[in-house]
């Protein structure tokens, strides 16, 4: 009973601190403020097609590289099992997005689609992932299953993207 009673004060106080942690980053600075248009433009430039790109608000606040990297840090859905058609890279972008636009409001985080080459093969696959629109103006794609961050492959199609 003593060991339970231990675990849950742990816990509590485990959370208190990931939650303030939350809370502190939900106040970072902005750097800047970027148009729809423009994320739009710079998704043109990496291959998404016009007509499937959906911009959802007129502006979008900038946040520092850094600051993003230390959001990515509650991605706690990196940690889940890979579950073809129930878990799998929609689901991780979806939840990375939400995550991320829940602790940094209005950021310039979004999900896009791919087709990527199989690796051995000429053949092509869908993936899904994240893009975040940095300061300077640049696309950097986020695996949402690693965090790892990345510019556009140049052997990668991009299908779709929204923000």
């Amino acid at each position: 009973m003593i060991g339970k009673y231990v675990t849950n004060i742990i816990a509590s106080a485990l959370f208190k601190g990931f939650f303030d942690s939350f809370q502190e980053l939900a106040t970072a600075e902005k750097v800047g403020t970027v148009t729809g248009p423009s994320i739009k433009s710079q998704l043109k430039k990496i291959g998404v097609p016009s007509h499937k790109i959906e911009i959802t608000d007129m502006s979008y606040k900038q946040y520092e590289l850094n600051t993003l990297k230390t959001a990515l840090q509650f991605n706690l859905f990196r940690h889940l099992k890979y579950y073809s058609d129930n878990f799998d890279c929609e689901k991780y972008a979806y939840s990375l997005y939400a995550l991320i636009k829940n602790i940094l409001r209005d950021s310039t985080i979004g999900t896009i689609y791919v087709n990527r080459p199989i690796e051995g093969t000429t053949l092509m696959e869908g993936h899904a992932l994240n893009f975040f629109f940095t300061k300077e103006n640049e696309i950097l794609l986020i695996e949402p299953q690693t965090n790892e961050m990345f510019e556009m492959p140049s052997d990668w199609q991009a299908r779709y993207a929204n923000i």
